[in-house]
């Protein structure tokens, strides 16, 4: 999934955001990925915490995640759900890359 510049404001909303940590999923070979999309694609899992915070219809919703300390940004469409009480989304690998992480980051994620 590539988006352009120019669509991703009408795609994301950024009136709302929530800050948290961001862990990753779907390493080609190293880990599992979403039935649907494969490595590469630009997708997530939101985490209880997102997902109370967006309310039901949170599926299928793109949002923009910024690295906290490094200000990259990328945007995402939600996917899946994550279990996860701690944190707030679970991004594919090629997202978490592009953010500079390998790991668990501090972010803000708005839609």
């Amino acid at each position: 999934m590539t988006l352009n510049p120019s669509s991703v404001k009408a795609l994301v909303r950024t009136s709302k955001s929530l800050r948290g940590k961001a862990s990753w999923y779907c390493k080609a070979g190293v880990s599992v990925c979403h039935h649907s999309y494969p490595p590469g694609s630009m997708v997530a899992a939101a985490c209880g915490k997102l997902r109370a915070a967006m309310g039901p219809h949170w599926r299928g919703r793109y949002v923009d995640v910024m690295n906290n300390q490094s200000g990259k940004r990328v945007v995402v469409k939600l996917v899946d759900w994550c279990g996860s009480k701690d944190k707030t989304i679970d991004l594919y690998w090629e997202p978490m890359r592009r953010l500079g992480g390998s790991g668990v980051l501090n972010v803000t994620v708005r839609w």
